[in-house]
């Protein structure tokens, strides 16, 4: 950096974040640089003439106290003025900073600084890319800098100026030609931030040599491939508890119940008997290391294994968690990769060609974040970049689009990140993907590998259910093919004719690209007229909203009768997408040196219409005879049409609704072994259920092991005999009564809550009466799409320092979510797990059922209610040293026939304690007390 420049290091604490009269600096604290080294600190309390609000003194730990003696802002407003002149002003989050000193400096009489300031926000987010979190306690974290009192500006400002230095020796250790593109790039930052990098080049050397990992390819600098270098002797498996604790003494407590799972797990793989086997784990054993050690030994034999599990989060965990673990005590090597679809991957092609083009700041932004990041990456995993963002138009451009859109001319084909994991899925001795790409790739996987691992097996029935699902809408391709029509053929804008006359577009090519489309658009919605007629036309007089299931012989018939038609529309498309992908390929080659702005603007509308297109004619296929004939021995077909809406698409629905005779054919039979491991899988006294649930045979083999955690003294359930009927009450009233329960605990409990609801609707309604009745000032609120995603409100409730969060969830937080230790003391399940009935899909199901002659609600709904209940009160106690509550707020688990059931789910050892609503409160506060002096 400038070698007699002084960076000021700034930090405010405020009564409030709004540049407003009622808003003041209460804490101004500075640290300055110079030559890299810190020269000078001041820190100054400010009183802003009015006492504190709670939330404030609670976040900067600032009381009115300490402010009372303390001069006002307009008598240190010149001090202030005087040490930032001639300095850099450098902040986490600058605008805030910069802006709030300037208000109160021009209300004070003084001139706005006119000074140059940097953010060390976007300068962490660029240097340091794949970080989660960018708050400035987080980074320290991170960077292992100390933080020892957050929020407070002396503090804050410390680490600041030592993340500024970080910053700094980061960006001179960057190769020369990325800094170069960094300094070009860098206009799209806040403020003078940009002058950072022209900084750090002015100071670098072109002769600066590139490491020995990196590689130049173009114009992009990136990590030099590696691949598997090595090959493992076989090693006999240490089957004694003795031999176990040598290997893995360092990352293990002693658990003979573990020690019992390798072996059964080691045994069955290494077996040449049964193909399948259940293992039910009860949460604390450790089944992923279980299972890992197991299978690592297996490796050293030539075994190769796929390993799916529920969420692409948690592949990341198996791969940087237990296995990780495991490669650095094993006396041998393991090489695990993650699988993933292509688009999860980064096109080196597309971005570079990206950086040539105009672009909004946001993504200049991303384009400087990932420049870095290449030079870290060894897999080009977009999901490293940990980006909760994605819609930026960027990620449109430059995600990949599979092997089949790579040319060999492509400048980096032999560097392609999914040309790389082909290559190293072919070395790897264990892959890891999860449920969703398994079920769509399984073939490509059977082929890499012998042996099939389904962790979180409790998840792998729903998610092959909802995976295998695909909705033709012909109304869409009619509206889609129509607007690609008029585009082509427009007569007042830019046209295909147009395109033809500056010879870009060869007008036979123009000529048939238009002629199948018609054919498209008129066939296609022939064939809807021909759907609706046969199967709707008596319907739609007495129902609002249809959902009607056709048996398969019924829809293969009227296939046979109308199969001109449909390979009709299936050969003019075929024809379109050729002329289509070859016009593509000419316009990415020569667009930049033949059309103007208007023109490429047409064929980047044009072209994102046609993917659209594309998208829903992929769906097509499931009316071809043969594809339909294929898939029926386990598929359904169902129509959805909205009567008495005038816009209302017919839509041909194809899935899979039951599991038997589905998975086993599609899934297990094409591996030699596979092993289904989880928790929360099985029903007591129900194992034809699991096997029947997982379509396994009737004589697999299923292995339960004993709860390790002493539900008696870490762990309640207290059920609530008075709660409101949920089938009798008024939506209304449910909604109060859930509210005042939640204000009651959010007033008198300071404990981590997890609250898990059936639907978004009801976390809407109960979150708006939460902030109605002001529980939002006192307790920190997440609530499932209202104050983010899952995964952000996830990261939040995990990092809220105070655990005194309560988040208001659904969906995945039922199952495969860990919270341990401290970060969850109470679950609360306000009503038993039933699936909605207004969902199509579960309306579909039903009606097969009952053609079955079977009972819908105890063969499917009761079950699945079942062990989403068992999952859900699995998310309460993680290790053997938590502790914590369970509210139940459902009366039906006492008032209905089937309520034992949900309470005989609960774990054998854990006290169950019937109380009324007012008494809850009492008994929560007794539990709390009692666990806390054991």
């Amino acid at each position: 950096m400038q070698t007699n420049q002084i960076y000021a290091v700034v930090d405010l604490e405020t009564t409030g974040s709004s540049l407003t009269n009622d808003n003041r600096i209460i804490q101004f604290s500075c640290v300055l640089l110079e030559k890299e080294k810190i020269i000078d600190n001041f820190n100054l309390f400010i009183n802003p003439g009015k006492k504190l609000e709670e939330r404030i003194k609670k976040l900067t730990r600032i009381s009115d106290e300490d402010l009372q003696d303390a001069p006002y802002f307009e008598d240190v407003a010149g001090t202030i003025y005087s040490i930032l002149q001639g300095t850099i002003f450098v902040a986490h989050n600058v605008e805030f900073d910069y802006r709030f000193l300037n208000y109160e400096l021009e209300r004070a009489g003084y001139p706005t600084l006119e000074i140059k300031a940097f953010d060390t926000v976007q300068l962490a987010q660029i240097l340091f890319p794949t970080l989660e979190s960018y708050r400035l306690s987080d980074l320290a974290k991170k960077l292992a800098i100390k933080h020892l009192h957050p929020h407070q500006a002396d503090s804050d400002t410390y680490v600041t100026a030592k993340l500024f230095l970080k910053l700094i020796r980061r960006a001179q250790n960057l190769p020369y030609h990325l800094q170069q593109q960094l300094s070009l790039m860098s206009d799209c930052l806040l403020y003078d931030t940009t002058l950072f990098f022209k900084q750090i080049l002015a100071q670098s050397s072109q002769e600066k040599k590139l490491p020995a990992d990196l590689l130049q390819a173009n114009t992009l600098i990136l990590q030099r491939p590696k691949y598997k270098t090595y090959t493992n002797e076989p090693l006999e498996y240490p089957v004694s508890a003795k031999e176990k604790k040598q290997i893995l003494a360092n990352i293990l407590d002693e658990r003979m119940a573990q020690f019992v799972l390798m072996n059964d797990v080691y045994d069955f793989l290494n077996s040449s008997s049964k193909k399948q086997l259940v293992i039910e784990a009860p949460t604390g054993i450790g089944k992923t290391l279980g299972y890992l050690f197991a299978a690592a030994y297996l490796t050293t034999q030539g075994k190769k294994i796929v390993i799916s599990t529920a969420t692409t989060a948690l592949q990341k965990q198996l791969l940087t968690g237990d296995l990780a673990k495991l490669q650095e005590i094993l006396p041998f090597k393991i090489t695990a990769l993650q699988v993933k679809a292509s688009q999860n991957y980064l096109d080196l092609a597309a971005f570079a060609k990206s950086l040539q083009e105009p672009q909004p700041h946001n993504s200049r932004l991303l384009q400087m974040k990932i420049l870095v990041w290449l030079t870290q990456t060894q897999t080009g995993d977009l999901a490293e970049l940990n980006l909760t963002n994605h819609q930026i138009p960027l990620f449109a451009e430059i995600i990949h689009r599979g092997l089949d859109s790579l040319g060999k001319d492509n400048p980096f084909y032999s560097l392609d990140f999914v040309n790389r994991q082909n290559i190293k899925q072919q070395q790897a001795d264990i892959l890891i993907t999860n449920h969703a790409y398994l079920l769509q790739h399984t073939k490509q996987l059977a082929k890499l590998a012998d042996i099939l691992i389904l962790d979180e097996a409790q998840s792998f029935q729903t998610i092959a259910l909802n995976t295998n699902k695909e909705t033709l809408d012909l109304d869409e391709i009619k509206i889609l093919a129509d607007t690609l029509l008029v585009k082509m053929q427009s007569h007042v804008s830019l046209s295909f004719a147009k395109l033809i006359a500056n010879r870009f577009l060869d007008p036979n090519d123009a000529k048939e690209l238009i002629f199948n489309l018609q054919i498209v658009d008129h066939s296609s919605w022939q064939l809807r007229s021909l759907i609706f007629e046969a199967f709707l036309v008596r319907q739609v007089r007495t129902n609002d909203h249809l959902e009607i299931a056709l048996t398969t012989n019924k829809f293969k018939g009227f296939i046979k009768a109308h199969l001109g038609l449909i390979k009709k529309v299936k050969k003019a498309y075929l024809v379109f997408e050729q002329l289509n992908w070859r016009l593509k390929k000419q316009f990415y080659r020569q667009a930049n040196d033949r059309l103007n702005n208007e023109e490429r603007q047409f064929f980047y509308e044009y072209f994102s219409l046609s993917e659209k297109l594309a998208e829903q004619m992929q769906q097509f296929s499931n009316l071809e005879l043969d594809c339909f004939e294929q898939k029926s021995r386990f598929q359904s077909v169902w129509l959805s049409y909205a009567s008495m809406n005038p816009n209302a698409h017919l839509r041909i629905n194809f899935g899979v609704l039951e599991s038997q005779n589905y998975l086993d054919p599609q899934i297990y039979s094409k591996f030699a072994k596979t092993l289904l491991i989880g928790a929360g899988m099985i029903l007591p006294k129900d194992l034809a259920y699991t096997r029947k649930n997982f379509d396994l045979a009737s004589d697999t083999d299923i292995l339960q092991y004993p709860e390790i955690f002493d539900y008696q003294k870490q762990a309640c359930a207290i059920l609530i005999k008075d709660a409101p009927d949920i089938s009798n009450c008024s939506t209304q009233d449910y909604i109060e009564y859930l509210s005042e329960v939640l204000i009651q605990i959010a007033c008198n409990l300071k404990r981590q809550t997890l609250v898990l609801f059936n639907s978004l609707e009801t976390i809407a309604e109960v979150y708006t009466k939460l902030e109605e009745n002001g529980v939002l000032g006192q307790r920190i609120i997440l609530a499932q799409g209202i104050t983010g995603g899952v995964e952000k409100i996830k990261k939040r409730f995990i990092l809220d320092k105070d655990k005194h969060c309560i988040l208001l969830a659904t969906g995945s937080f039922w199952e495969g979510i860990d919270f341990p230790k401290d970060q969850l003391e109470l679950l609360v399940i306000t009503r038993l797990p039933f699936q909605s009935l207004d969902q199509s899909f579960n309306k579909i199901r039903y009606q097969k059922a009952k053609w079955a002659n079977q009972n819908p609600f105890t063969t499917i709904a009761l079950p699945e209610a079942l062990l989403k209940f068992k999952q859900g009160f699995g998310r309460l106690i993680r290790t053997n040293s938590d502790y914590g509550a369970c509210l139940i707020l459902d009366a039906r688990i006492f008032t209905k026939n089937y309520g034992y059931l949900f309470r005989n789910v609960l774990p054998a050892t854990l006290p169950q304690i019937k109380c009324s609503t007012s008494e809850s409160l009492q008994k929560l506060k007794s539990f709390y007390e009692n666990v806390e002096k054991l």
